[in-house]
């Protein structure tokens, strides 16, 4: 063949090409599903239409955004292929968008179909590590026509091993971590109705399970002679481990046992209290990571009291309800044993639900009794037992012993009883009795209650202290109402003090009655003008001899510059030998003697000589009630003075010598009784 004959064959092929390319060929396939390696390499299948004019070739575009820029990433020569792999890890950082182009020919393409996404799967850990939140995208917003809308979740544990956990059509999954610490690897997986398969790239991280195990189920609680028996229903976390027996101690939740093994419901609490308190108890759930589950709802045991009163030979019992029971609690029966704690015991009664008491009459002397509750459910499922309430039908207990320790005046003039009691008895009060007779009649003044301390004490504030010497007993009354022992007599001090006209002031007092280690001696105390001496004046030894009267002068005479007024008080100490050991004292009222006033004023005195200063002399006066003036005979003032210890010297108010003469002087003062005294005279002036 000539040369001119092959180009002229060449330009012919050219031109059909040209005007093939001109005239158009096969639409571009649509990408139906994408996957991702770990590496980030990514495998396009689509789908390839029926063939009229296959073009020349296919390039595929790729874009890390939606809207571009695209550029090619591979050309597809082979046009019956419709799988592609697009390397160097195009895809590892995030989503990567792709679109197919066939070529028809120079400068000649097909309208690409619609960009289809990769799906990139993003990993968050919540709750420190015990939840894998999964999150992903669609291929397609709408999803293509043949794509399916589930979306199959993967989950890679042990490393190599990959199974199908669940599936969904949300884009989001949570995962809740059952194993302890993994490194869990996750993928998503969808299907196209073509047959081919959108798969994620591979994510996860490292995950721990920190989810608690479902909250068990504390049925009864049951007081039993061995503790408490606690009672509950398996739990449904497959992953138990054990159950944590919690008590509420001092208002916190503590662990008193822990019980091992899933199919565990029941043990025994030996540790608490529950014949003398209500314990409240609640059960948690550990799993095989350690991770317990919250306090299941808190259940309490019954407990049983009793408040017994012998003197109606009856007790009342009551106890608190029993709530939690699953079914709820639809009645009480109440058991009764007389022969002792170990039984047998009887159906007594049986109470309702909202009935949390029984009063049980005609209780025999000496008989033990014993009492159960049991509380029972709707149905009969469970029920659960109260301690035991025991105890011996007797009457209270008198006093081994009342002592009246003292009886002792106050300063307010009220009586304070002082008792020494036997705190072991069963006693409600102490009547205190007085008399003005050691041999009665007694009459009741007061009520001290008993509160179990060793001295019991009442105060009487209706004694006349200054008037009377009492007699005090008291009287125990036991919880029945009746008078038991009642102790010795105790007697008050009575003082009488009397002022004498020779500066002497007599004091008289009856002896305490009655210590059993006897009086010792008297002190007496003294106040003067209401100024009271530290220690006593006088310690005066007791005196049988005496008769109960006893008698003390005192000498007052060094105190005449004072006002008159003398306050006084005895005190009685005891001697030893008290069999309770006790050294007790006793106080007198307080009695006052009122010294007169005693006032020396001179005739005549010499200004000049000895007798310089003409002034009163004044005894046991009130110093802030005197008033001393001078007149001469024609009436007027020519001294005056408020001082009791300033006298006339002769001299005028202006300082000049008054000659001599008769002067008339008014003194006025009063006494330490409070009377007014005025006293007038005259005195000689001489020079």
């Amino acid at each position: 063949m000539s040369f001119s004959r092959i180009i002229g064959l060449l330009s012919l092929c050219i031109f059909l090409q040209f005007n093939k390319a001109k005239a158009g060929c096969d639409p571009s396939p649509q990408i139906t599903c994408t996957g991702v390696a770990g590496n980030g390499d990514v495998f396009l299948s689509w789908t390839n239409p029926p063939s009229i004019t296959p073009p020349i070739k296919r390039y595929i575009y790729a874009s890390s955004s939606k809207n571009g820029p695209y550029a090619i990433v591979d050309s597809i020569f082979n046009m019956g292929v419709n799988t592609d792999s697009i390397l160097g890890g195009i895809a590892l950082g995030g989503q990567e968008y792709f679109y197919v182009q066939n070529v028809c020919g120079p400068g000649v393409t097909m309208p690409p179909a619609d960009t289809v996404s990769t799906l990139f799967l993003n990993i968050l850990v919540l709750s420190k590590g015990g939840i894998a939140k999964l999150i992903w995208n669609p291929a397609h917003v709408p999803l293509l026509g043949t794509s399916m809308s589930w979306y199959r979740i993967y989950r890679e544990y042990p490393a190599g091993v990959w199974t199908e956990i669940d599936s969904t059509q949300n884009l989001s999954y949570l995962d809740t971590i059952t194993l302890c610490r993994a490194k869990l690897n996750y993928k998503i997986e969808t299907g196209d109705n073509t047959g081919c398969v959108t798969v994620s790239k591979p994510a996860g991280g490292q995950f721990v399970n920190n989810t608690d195990p479902s909250i068990p189920v504390l049925d009864s609680v049951s007081v039993t002679p061995n503790g408490v028996v606690l009672g509950w229903n398996p739990n449904y976390s497959r992953d138990t481990r054990a159950y944590v027996i919690y008590r509420l101690i001092r208002g916190s939740w503590i662990c008193v046992d822990t019980v091992y093994g899933i199919h565990s419901t029941a043990c025994t609490d030996i540790t608490g209290s529950p014949g003398t308190m209500s314990e409240s108890y609640a059960i948690g759930a550990i799993d095989s990571c350690g991770n317990p589950s919250p306090y299941s709802v808190q259940q309490n045991t019954i407990y049983l009291k009793g408040e017994i009163n012998a003197c109606q030979r009856t007790v009342i019992l009551s106890w608190n309800a029993y709530p939690n029971l699953p079914s709820g609690v639809k009645e009480y029966d109440l058991f009764i044993s007389t022969t002792g704690k170990a039984g047998p015991f009887s159906l007594l009664t049986t109470n309702s639900a909202s009935d949390l008491s029984y009063t049980y009459t005609n209780l025999q002397q000496g008989t033990p009794y014993c009492f159960l509750i049991e509380a029972k459910t709707n149905g009969g499922i469970c029920s659960s037992t109260s301690n035991a309430f025991f105890f011996t039908a007797e009457s209270p207990p008198e006093p081994q012993f009342s002592y009246l320790a003292t009886a002792t005046v106050e300063f307010s003039g009220s009586v304070n009883v002082e008792c020494y009691v036997d705190t072991g008895a069963v006693i409600a009060k102490y009547n205190v009795m007085r008399s003005e007779s050691p041999t009665g009649p007694f009459t009741l003044v007061g009520s001290a209650p008993f509160t179990h301390h060793q001295i019991v004490t009442y105060v009487d504030n209706t004694a006349l202290t200054s008037q009377y010497s009492y007699y005090y007993k008291t009287v125990a009354v036991d919880t029945c109402g009746n008078d038991t022992t009642q102790t010795n007599i105790g007697r008050t001090i009575l003082l009488i003090a009397v002022a004498n006209g020779n500066l002497t002031n007599t004091l008289t007092w009856n002896d305490y009655e009655t210590w059993l280690g006897n009086v010792s001696s008297y002190n007496i105390y003294r106040a003067v003008d209401g100024e009271w001496t530290p220690v006593p004046i006088a310690n005066i030894p007791f005196s049988a001899a005496n008769g109960g009267i006893n008698h003390y002068n005192d000498n007052v005479e060094n105190f005449y510059s004072g006002q008159g007024t003398f306050s006084y008080y005895i005190q009685a100490l005891e001697g030893p030998g008290n069999t309770y050991g006790l050294r007790d004292t006793s106080q007198s009222n307080v009695a006052i003697a009122l010294q007169e006033a005693n006032v020396y004023i001179p005739n005549a005195f010499v200004p000049d000589g000895k007798n310089k200063i003409f002034i009163p002399v004044c005894a046991y006066t009130d110093k802030q009630q005197y008033d001393f003036s001078i007149f001469n005979r024609w009436g007027q003032q020519v001294f005056d003075t408020t001082d009791p210890y300033l006298g006339w010297d002769g001299t005028s108010s202006s300082g000049s010598k008054c000659p001599e003469d008769v002067y008339a002087y008014l003194l006025k003062f009063q006494t330490s009784s409070g009377q007014d005294i005025i006293r007038k005279g005259t005195v000689t002036l001489l020079r």
